[in-house]
């Protein structure tokens, strides 16, 4: 490995593996890499959370304190046996209600922030492989806010009554950019004018649940004071 990759190959890679087995030891040990390791007794979709995923949080800029110290707290929360006091269960039960009474079996995780689509996507992980089992379970699908806004609004006014719409909701986005006084004599642009960016994708977000909810179309929506590392965790 060394010959192929230089012999600084140990100080420009970290890889991770099952402690005890798996062919990735072999390399480890024969190379003398370092490894972070994967527990065990946890498996891959839940593996962000190990040491592991929080090398690639770090990595990225994300405070790993902060994100476990969210899902610390939403844990609490969601150990109360009190359906209408645990966000999980609550959200668990209405969508098994919307699938067993009301044949809707897609469930679409829809952010409104670029930054969590992989957010959606591993919300679908976690969703699909532990919930389909023994013929049984609900359809996860990411989406992303106002992207697919625009290409699968049609879809889900107007196809298959098949859906419930998962909005998540953003409070503070941490930054924002105001729209710049620009072709105000034409109504288009000058309607936009002035606005920051956080007013339109709440006004787009807004509009959408709107549309839906008139239309007798289930959606729900998760909101997130701040888009920060320990909200992510919560």
């Amino acid at each position: 490995l060394h010959k192929v990759l230089g012999d600084d190959v140990a100080e420009r890679f970290v890889i991770t593996t099952n402690p005890n087995t798996g062919i990735m030891r072999d390399v480890i040990i024969s190379n003398k890499l370092p490894y972070l390791y994967i527990p065990s007794d946890i498996v891959g979709r839940y593996s962000v959370l190990s040491a592991a995923g929080l090398l690639m949080s770090e990595i990225a800029g994300i405070d790993s304190n902060e994100l476990l110290r969210g899902a610390q707290d939403i844990v609490a929360r969601c150990n109360n046996e009190e359906l209408w006091e645990n966000p999980a269960y609550l959200f668990a039960a209405l969508l098994f209600l919307m699938s067993a009474e009301e044949k809707r079996n897609i469930n679409v995780m829809m952010p409104y922030a670029d930054g969590l689509k992989h957010l959606s996507e591993w919300f679908c992980q976690l969703w699909a492989e532990s919930l389909g089992k023994l013929g049984f379970g609900i359809t996860p699908y990411p989406s992303v806010g106002t992207t697919d806004q625009h290409s699968q609004l049609q879809l889900w006014m107007e196809g298959p009554e098949d859906k419930v719409v998962i909005f998540i909701n953003i409070d503070d986005y941490g930054q924002d950019e105001r729209i710049p006084d620009v072709f105000t004599r034409i109504a288009g642009f000058a309607n936009l004018s002035g606005r920051s960016l956080t007013e339109l994708i709440k006004a787009a977000a807004e509009s959408t649940k709107c549309v839906l909810s008139g239309s007798a179309k289930p959606n729900m929506t998760i909101n997130i004071p701040q888009l920060d590392a320990y909200h992510i965790g919560h």
